[in-house]
């Protein structure tokens, strides 16, 4: 059985679809970048980074600093310097610590603002829930 709307509910309702579509779509929006930093402390595969990305592939102006701990205790800090692309990264891998904790710094840069710093990121394991967006 097919339920048949009136014209005007059925004009309403496609309408709303398409405001939606183009208010939740952020390739349409006009801050379509999805700029951001991310860290893990994963010690399974040994791999301790900050990393300061645009999820849509664009390329800004980053600089990222990564400080590494274990048991609380200082042990050093990793930076990219100035990289143009669409990621940053501050790490490496094969660093089996016990206990591992990471601590990210993220930067961007345009010829408008200047050295913007965007935040912080920390981890204390694979921090898999923040990867990729």
């Amino acid at each position: 059985m097919r339920l048949l709307l009136p014209r005007s509910i059925r004009s309403f309702f496609f309408s709303a679809l398409i405001v939606l579509g183009f208010a939740f779509n952020p390739a349409l929006s006009p801050n379509a970048h999805a700029l951001g930093g991310v860290s893990r402390a994963c010690f399974p595969v040994g791999a301790n980074e900050s990393i300061t990305v645009d999820w849509w592939y664009n390329n800004y102006w980053m600089y990222t600093f990564s400080d590494h701990y274990t048991y609380g205790t200082f042990q050093h800090t990793l930076q990219d310097g100035w990289t143009y692309g669409w990621r940053s990264r501050a790490g490496h891998f094969f660093e089996y610590w016990a206990s591992p904790y990471v601590v990210g710094y993220h930067y961007n840069w345009t010829p408008t603002s200047g050295t913007v710093f965007m935040g912080y990121s920390n981890a204390w394991d694979c921090n898999l829930a923040n990867w990729g967006g």
